[in-house]
């Protein structure tokens, strides 16, 4: 489980920043960073129609941003610091105008840094330190404090 856990960020960056060249992902922020083309081209009366949209958008949405949100996570394993600055990049990929030109530089970092993290991962192995076994010989050290209570 160890190598598992201390390969996995460098991982899903690589997977993540690759998403952003798919054609996938291009569509899915096509259709994610202009609602309003969305609503005037799948809009249906009702409370079923409204559902139906939500759950449309949302898909679409998460179509768009499932590869920075595995960044997110990868982050997240490592660093709250880089998942702050990761989550402003997702604001501005979502917000400002032409974002679409984001994607593939992303994409080149997200991937260059999943293959730095994996390639330091793995030659540095995973092994846990050892603790320093009580040689014979060596008294513990005694907590007066605690046994005066």
């Amino acid at each position: 489980m160890g190598r598992f856990a201390a390969v996995l960020p460098a991982v899903l960056l690589i997977v993540g920043g690759a998403y952003q060249f798919t054609s996938l992902k291009h569509s899915c922020h096509a259709r994610c960073s202009s609602p309003l083309f969305f609503l005037m081209q799948k809009w249906k009366p009702g409370t079923a129609g409204a559902l139906r949209l939500g759950v449309l958008h949302g898909i679409d949405c998460l179509g768009c941003c499932v590869g920075l949100m595995a960044g997110l996570v990868a982050l997240g394993m490592m660093n709250l610091a880089l998942v702050f600055r990761a989550a402003l990049i997702i604001f501005a990929a979502k917000t400002l105008p032409e974002s679409h030109r984001i994607a593939r530089p992303l994409g080149i970092l997200m991937v260059a840094a999943g293959v730095v993290f994996l390639g330091l991962t793995l030659l540095s192995g995973t092994e846990q330190p050892e603790r320093k076994k009580m040689e014979p010989g060596v008294e513990k050290p005694e907590m007066k404090e605690m046994d005066s209570m």
